[in-house]
């Protein structure tokens, strides 16, 4: 009975982590298609694929390791600066650093997500105060699933209190 025990937990605790996660990042997904930012995948997890679906223009899926997840959303790599002339590695003849070159494969590869109709869809491309709301909706997220538990435990359990009223009298051995 104790391992059919410790293994419900764990499943329910696993079940209760991939919805967390999942509450998390709906909440970055919504405030981006408010905004009007083309997402292509929601996934709760990392790693390999288990399982997704495709419904408009996003995948949902959920992944191997429940330790996380995210939302791609088109355009978070802005494009680069134009540098002036004489400024920069390339201009001075230099290598370009592994930041640098990690940054520019990132964008190049941010642009292969780009479709015909995304010129306007991008999330960079959105005010400040629009991408913020974006970045903290997520921790929106997670602030009201905690006062929800809270309330849940406190309204429907409630707190240790000491009161006068005797629950049961012990009779004694002679």
């Amino acid at each position: 009975m104790v391992a059919l025990l410790t293994t419900l937990g764990i499943i329910l605790f696993a079940i209760g982590l991939l919805l967390s996660i999942a509450w998390h990042e709906l909440g970055h997904l919504a405030t981006a298609k408010m905004f009007g930012i083309r997402c292509t995948q929601f996934m709760v997890g990392f790693g390999k694929t288990l399982w997704s679906t495709k419904r408009g223009d996003t995948e949902y899926g959920i992944k191997l390791v429940p330790l996380g997840g995210f939302v791609r959303m088109v355009g978070m790599m802005p494009p680069a600066r134009e540098r002036a002339e004489g400024d920069g590695a390339a201009a001075s003849g230099r290598p370009m650093s592994r930041w640098r070159a990690m940054v520019e494969d990132a964008r190049e590869a941010s642009y292969v997500e780009l479709e015909p109709g995304d010129e306007d869809r991008q999330f960079y491309q959105r005010a400040p105060w629009k991408r913020i709301i974006v970045m903290a909706a997520g921790p929106v997220m997670n602030l009201i699933l905690a006062v929800v538990i809270f309330c849940i435990v406190l309204m429907g359990i409630g707190l240790p209190r000491p009161t006068n009223t005797i629950a049961e009298v012990t009779e004694c051995v002679v």
